[in-house]
């Protein structure tokens, strides 16, 4: 990873330790939405790289909905590395958690996704109660 805020738990952090936990799960335009919020998050803006993780993920989202079978989908472990890093915060949890409910059709976060992963490990490294 590139340049990295050492004050707390980073963004990046909480994606490896996500790939850990749903990893194996396949992205979708919801993940995509977390990730492109995370990545905006993690590099201070919102003027993303056209081949960035947020490229990355959203082509993978597109790809993986027009795919038939789920042997041949990209998955969460994939894709979720970010180039430089910041520390996580509340608001940026929030950002994302925005970023997932905007792009689910049910406007639920789901239990087991990106977001609730994130959280909790956030919770667990910070030894706080849900």
């Amino acid at each position: 990873m590139g340049v990295v805020d050492q004050s707390g738990i980073t963004i990046g952090e909480v994606l490896e330790a996500t790939t850990i936990s749903v990893g194996d799960k396949l992205v979708d335009q919801g993940d995509a939405a977390v990730i492109r919020a995370a990545e905006a998050r993690a590099v201070g803006h919102n003027v993303l790289q056209p081949i960035g993780l947020d490229a990355i993920a959203q082509a993978t989202a597109t790809y993986n909905a027009c795919v038939a079978y789920d042997y041949n989908k990209i998955t969460k472990s994939d894709v979720l590395s970010l180039p430089r890093d910041k520390a996580m915060t509340r608001k940026d949890a929030d950002g994302m958690r925005g970023a997932e409910l905007s792009n689910k059709p049910d406007m639920m976060t789901p239990t087991g996704g990106v977001v609730d992963t994130m959280a909790t490990t956030v919770r667990v490294i910070r030894n706080d109660t849900p």
